[in-house]
C-alpha cells in the first residue's frame, strides 16, 4: 500500500495560508500581528510526515508509552532571556524575570506558562512560576496571568511550545533519541479533553474519528523540533565526514 507523505508546516505558515484564502473583497479590520520569531534552517521548509502511521501519546505517568512527549514530564533545559523575548514578542530581555541571562526550567509546561506571563508583562506570575517545580501548579499560575487576551496568546503560543520542545529534546540526549526514533510518523497527542494541543480523542477511538480531530498543536510542535534536531545531526555528520576526508587527503 502506498504511504501518504506530506510536508508538515508550522502553525504560523498554516495560519497565513488560511488568511490568504479569505474573501479578497473583505477589508482587514487591523494589521496582522508580527509573527513570533522561529528557529529554522533555510533549507528545511518543513518536515516529511507519514500521515498513514500516526503515533499516539498522552500523559506523563511512569510506564506510559512515549511519556517523554508530555509537557509535564520532568526534563531540565535552559533558554536565554533574549530568545524568550523574541518568541513572546516582548520588549527585549529586560521584560523577562530572572537573575541571569540564561534561565533554567524543569519541564516544558513551566517554560510555556512562564512565556505566557512574559507575553502579558506579569512579572509576579513570572517569578512564581520560576519558583514552583510542580507542573500542575505552574499551569494553574498560568491561568492567573494579568491582562491576558486570547488574541495576544494565539499570536505566540505555537512558537513558544515549538521553542520549548526544541530545547527540551536538544538538551536531553535520551529524550532526543526517543523523538528521533519515531522517524517520519505523525505524532498525535491523544488527549480526550483537549482539542487545541491534542485531538480531543483517546488513542482507542482516534483512528475511527480522524475527520473530527482537533488541532494537535503539541504534536506538530514535536514534529517541528524533530525536523530541526535531525537536520542538526545531519549537518554534524557531514562536518565530521568532511574533516575525515581532509585528514585522509
Amino acid at each position: 500500500m502506498t504511504k501518504t507523505v506530506r510536508l508538515a508546516p508550522t502553525f504560523a505558515a498554516m495560519s497565513n495560508k488560511r488568511q490568504q484564502a479569505g474573501p479578497a473583497q473583505k477589508p482587514a479590520q487591523k494589521p496582522a500581528q508580527k509573527p513570533a520569531a522561529r528557529r529554522r534552517f533555510d533549507d528545511i521548509p518543513g518536515a516529511p510526515v507519514d500521515q498513514d502511521d500516526p503515533l499516539f501519546f498522552y500523559g506523563h505517568a511512569r510506564g506510559r508509552p512515549f511519556r517523554e512527549f508530555s509537557q509535564w514530564t520532568l526534563s531540565s533545559f535552559s533558554v536565554s532571556k533574549t530568545r524568550i523575548a523574541e518568541i513572546t514578542l516582548a520588549d527585549g530581555p529586560k521584560a523577562v524575570e530572572g537573575l541571569t541571562e540564561i534561565l533554567s526550567f524543569g519541564c516544558a509546561e513551566q517554560f510555556m506558562m512562564f512565556c505566557k506571563a512574559v507575553r502579558f508583562g506579569d512579572r509576579d506570575i513570572q517569578r512564581r512560576i520560576l519558583d514552583n517545580p510542580d507542573p500542575s501548579k505552574q499551569k494553574a499560575l498560568g491561568k492567573r496571568v494579568s491582562n491576558f487576551t486570547k488574541e495576544g496568546w494565539d499570536a505566540v503560543k505555537s512558537a513558544v511550545v515549538e521553542e520549548g520542545s526544541y530545547h527540551k529534546f536538544q538538551q536531553n540526549p535520551l529524550f532526543k533519541r526517543v523523538l528521533l526514533t519515531t522517524g517520519d510518523r505523525l505524532l498525535v497527542e491523544a488527549a480526550p479533553r483537549d482539542r487545541i494541543w491534542g485531538i480531543g480523542f483517546g488513542a482507542t477511538n482516534a483512528p475511527n474519528r480522524r475527520a473530527k480531530w482537533g488541532q494537535n498543536r503539541l504534536g506538530w510542535a514535536l514534529m517541528h523540533a524533530r525536523a530541526l534536531l535531525r537536520a542538526e545531526e545531519e549537518r554534524e555528520e557531514k562536518r565530521a565526514e568532511d574533516e575525515q576526508a581532509d585528514e585522509d587527503w
